[in-house]
């Protein structure tokens, strides 16, 4: 969200998704060097803004940046005419908690209308 060509702090996409807030459900991004419970000024892997959830859905190396990179991925579920969705994250290794789901991240996220798959 920072860059936009070569200027920075362009706030390009946040003046958009504050004037049009709800445009979108989701803004999904990976950061590899991080663990699911990595807080940065204040916020995690899911935050609400301007009616987006942004998502860090993915860390998918062992070796970049610091001792905190945890390979780890989510999962969404969506439900048929269900406003909500789950959001789960697995862990691939063990080295930061027991390989496999980390219930302690999962989140349950608000859609701005019923999920339909058509």
């Amino acid at each position: 969200l920072y860059w936009l060509d070569d200027k920075p702090d362009a706030q390009a996409f946040e003046g958009y998704l504050d004037e049009h807030n709800g445009a979108i459900d989701f803004w999904l991004g990976g950061h590899t060097h991080t663990n699911p419970d990595d807080r940065k000024g204040g916020r995690g892997h899911i935050e609400k803004k301007w009616g987006v959830h942004f998502v860090n859905v993915s860390a998918l190396t062992r070796c970049h940046g610091h001792k905190r990179s945890t390979p780890m991925s989510r999962l969404f579920t969506f439900t048929e005419g269900s406003d909500q969705v789950r959001v789960q994250c697995y862990l691939h290794t063990s080295q930061y908690r027991p390989q496999g789901w980390y219930e302690s991240a999962e989140r349950t996220l608000k859609l701005s209308r019923p999920f339909r798959m058509a």
